[in-house]
């Protein structure tokens, strides 16, 4: 499991147990993404994400990394929110586009297929209530850097996987092939925190949230 060096494995399992199911629907495309292994936001990181979005009341979202559509739609049933979402890959954006319209919410999530370095800069007259960043890890400066423009202020920025199956915590963790990336994530969260525009907390659930709130318009 990607967060099984973050929280003890009875933990996560209490958790999920005490966690409401999703719609039929969704809880459809779950069983999907486990038999063809494609990583969607799991169940506890799902819940405290519907709570926050909730709270929050966005009206436009912009997600980076759609993979088949679940976690857009997991947005727009808690929030109503119009969601732009981007995903590069070709397989699963058609997938994404046909789980939209199955669940009748074409009108109200948008997918942009293509590289969100290229799409973000076509975006720049947008604004957004809430990002989340579930993508390339080690792209997340520069999808940073392009986005944060974009967020409103008292907007919230979210970057998942920040946590990374506990390797940024623990160099022990990381094998050789993967520390430039684990180390570029460590940098990414020390810029975020230590960020004079933005309030930000690391929340040790699933493979990890940074979940930070922009302060001021400016950049």
């Amino acid at each position: 499991m990607l967060e099984e060096n973050i929280n003890y494995q009875y933990i996560t399992e209490f958790i999920n147990q005490n966690t409401p199911d999703t719609t039929p629907f969704l809880a459809e495309l779950e069983i999907y993404a486990k038999e063809n292994f494609i990583p969607i936001i799991n169940r506890e990181t799902r819940r405290f994400l519907e709570m926050l979005l909730k709270l929050k009341q966005p009206k436009r979202i912009l997600e980076i990394g759609t993979a088949i559509g679940y976690s857009s739609l997991v947005f727009e049933e808690a929030t109503g929110a119009l969601v732009d979402t981007i995903e590069i890959d070709d397989k699963a954006a058609g997938l994404a586009l046909k789980n939209i319209q199955k669940a009748e919410k074409s009108e109200k999530i948008t997918v942009y297929h293509g590289d969100a370095l290229t799409v973000l800069k076509v975006l720049k007259q947008e604004s957004y209530d809430a990002v989340f960043i579930d993508a390339a890890k080690g792209k997340y400066p520069e999808f940073f850097r392009l986005c944060f423009p974009l967020l409103k202020q008292g907007g919230l920025l979210i970057c998942d996987n920040i946590l990374y199956k506990g390797m940024v915590a623990n160099e022990a963790l990381i094998p050789r092939k993967k520390r430039a990336l684990v180390h570029k994530l460590q940098r990414f969260i020390a810029y975020l925190m230590r960020h004079t525009n933005l309030t930000s907390s690391i929340v040790p659930i699933g493979d990890g949230l940074i979940v930070s709130i922009k302060r001021s318009a400016t950049c």
